[in-house]
């Protein structure tokens, strides 16, 4: 069996980590683990909470619809989501751990752990590079360092894009295994939260909110994003 662990990359759609987990033979099981101590080191507002609350509600059923159970568990920080990640793997005979690498430091330091955990274990952790267009870093001058300056850093940046195909995940071999006993979303999810309802968490209506935005308001971000009186920014996210 394989587990995908979801952080940021709340989606199923374009979710590299997840189409890479997915081999149409070997069942695959998702987690997401809560750290409120972490999150509160972090400043993670109560807004931002919320919408992590109900998109994980929207995620859990788009899972279910490949076959993929989620499960949500709550440690205080990292370190306490490594080890218990790691102890739900040799439970469930799980050998291979699929996520989408951050880029924070604190988010590398866990990934980097979780690989030296795991594999002391027998536990295969598959990274990927999903976050950014562009792997962080990659873009350079001629001399092999960092641009100081936008416009030719744009320019490099530009001749390195290129677009792809949004793909979609396919259904994965049914998961028979009994994750009975573990604590449901809403008993995990202790941190403060405050109403993000005027946020989108469905995949459709995120989508149509994108490309109404991309259609109509776009090209006037820049003299219209500072502007309160104005609806000028996409509205996906308090952040």
């Amino acid at each position: 069996m394989k587990l995908m662990l979801f952080n940021r990359d709340l989606r199923t759609i374009d979710n590299t980590a997840l189409i890479a987990a997915i081999d149409g033979v070997t069942p695959v099981v998702a987690c997401f683990i809560i750290t409120p101590q972490q999150w509160a080191e972090h400043d993670l507002a109560p807004i931002q909470a919320d919408l992590i609350f109900r998109r994980l509600r929207e995620l859990e059923n788009e899972l279910s619809a490949l076959n993929i159970p989620l499960i949500v568990a709550s440690t205080d920080n990292f370190d306490g989501a490594n080890q218990w990640l790691v102890e739900l793997c040799t439970k469930h005979d799980i050998g291979d751990i699929y996520l989408n690498r951050d880029y924070e430091f604190n988010e590398r330091q866990r990934v980097e752990q979780l690989e030296l955990l795991a594999a002391k274990n027998g536990i295969n952790v598959n990274a990927f590079d999903d976050k950014c267009m562009l792997l962080p870093g990659s873009v350079l001058n001629k001399q092999g360092g960092y641009f100081k300056v936008f416009t030719p850093f744009r320019k490099a940046w530009q001749n390195q894009f290129s677009r792809v195909e949004v793909v979609k995940p396919p259904v994965s071999a049914p998961c028979t295994a009994d994750f009975q006993g573990l604590t449901s979303l809403e008993e995990c999810f202790t941190y403060p939260r405050q109403d993000s309802g005027q946020y989108h968490v469905s995949t459709d209506s995120i989508l149509a909110r994108l490309r109404q935005f991309s259609d109509e308001s776009v090209r006037n971000y820049h003299n219209e994003r500072d502007i309160p009186a104005i609806d000028g920014t996409s509205q996906l996210s308090p952040i």
